[in-house]
């Protein structure tokens, strides 16, 4: 007669032997350790603006002469920074004094002209006083920044330069830290005297980036 061990004596046995406690891991006769590097490089600092055609600018109602406000929107200004730092940046924005000429190249104005459309030296009365930079608040693309519209986010920002001064800062970035960027839509409004005299006005606005 043939006897067969009973599968509990097997399950027994398998628990004793798995139960057994391994040896501990010798220690290494020796061992080096490498250090790895890298580095992050930033891809710079860019700001971009309305450059290829100019902001027509119209009054209230039209732009009759004895008109003495009128404004226009510039397509959006982004500043991307690829520096990868904590650094804050701030743009400012300075206006040149709009003046009365014959073209729309601001670079070249032209003669003055005056309501026959004749040339003259005479420009009194006929000079923006005051040139005024509104923002949208600004809506964030990439990255960790808080940004600032001016000290008052869309109050409106004189730009209008004063020899060599004038202009005024539009909007601050603060609590930077890797890349990141800022879009906002800029609103010129200038201010000229009731006795401007009829003619094509020209100026120029120039955004910078610290």
């Amino acid at each position: 007669m043939k006897f067969r061990a009973p599968l509990l004596a097997s399950a027994a046995a398998a628990a004793l032997v798995t139960g057994l406690a391994l040896p501990a891991a010798a220690d290494p006769l020796a061992s080096e350790a490498t250090n790895g590097t890298f580095a992050l490089e930033g891809t710079g600092f860019f700001l971009s603006a309305q450059t290829a055609t100019p902001v027509a600018l119209v009054g209230e109602t039209n732009n009759h002469i004895g008109t003495t406000v009128l404004t226009g929107n510039a397509t959006a200004t982004t500043v991307t920074d690829g520096r990868g730092g904590t650094a804050s940046w701030t743009v400012s924005a300075r206006s040149t004094t709009f003046t009365l000429g014959e073209d729309t190249d601001p670079a070249h104005p032209g003669p003055v002209v005056d309501f026959d459309g004749n040339a003259t030296d005479s420009t009194d009365g006929s000079t923006s006083t005051s040139v005024k930079y509104t923002e949208t608040t600004p809506t964030h693309g990439t990255g960790d920044v808080s940004t600032v519209a001016d000290a008052d986010e869309g109050t409106a920002t004189e730009i209008k330069a004063v020899g060599t001064g004038g202009g005024g800062d539009v909007v601050k970035a603060t609590e930077v830290h890797g890349i990141n960027s800022a879009t906002w839509i800029p609103t010129f409004t200038v201010t000229m005297p009731r006795e401007s005299l009829a003619g094509m006005y020209v100026g120029t606005v120039t955004t910078s980036a610290l």
